[in-house]
């Protein structure tokens, strides 16, 4: 609704917590013709205290990613077409979500999740918070914390497209 009031038109790849793989998203946003990929996740760890906002984008080529904990993926593979898009895009959002919400900052990463290597457009990936951290969960579960959420997004989504414009 936040990004739909500012204009956008947004096409989700499902609105309920049905299983849909990896692939399948990438070739949904290239069937959609995306102009941008957005992939929202709460993280979890064993780590019950870890907590904070990270975003994360496909690092450009010759860079290694900050987050691989695939031992089998080179450092530094090639990025693709859209390695400033997608760096300009994470650091936007992640600095909108962090003064919106005023979390713990993890920092705006880099990584090789299929969806970002196969996104057909620029793609960042969102952890939102902690689900595993109790204190995160019932902030995560409100109405507000997700209203802020997302006007974030939506604010760091119209700046992006107005700097992009120029």
């Amino acid at each position: 609704e936040a990004l739909e009031k500012k204009g956008f038109e947004v096409v989700m790849t499902r609105r309920d917590d049905s299983f849909l793989t990896l692939d399948a998203r990438s070739d949904f946003a290239k069937k959609q013709q995306a102009g941008i990929f957005l992939s929202i996740h709460h993280n979890a760890s064993e780590n019950k205290k870890a907590n904070g906002i990270e975003t994360y984008s496909l690092p450009p080529g010759g860079i290694a990613a900050t987050h691989n904990t695939i031992k089998k993926i080179p450092d530094a593979l090639p990025g693709n077409r859209f390695d400033n898009e997608n760096i300009n895009l994470n650091h936007l959002i992640h600095s909108h979500l962090i003064k919106q919400l005023g979390s713990f900052d993890r920092g705006s990463k880099f990584a090789r999740y299929k969806v970002l290597v196969n996104a057909p457009c620029p793609a960042v990936l969102i952890e939102a918070g902690f689900i595993s951290s109790q204190q995160e969960e019932i902030e995560i579960n409100t109405e507000e914390r997700q209203k802020k959420c997302a006007a974030a997004i939506a604010e760091a989504l119209c700046e992006w497209f107005k700097k992009t414009d120029d």
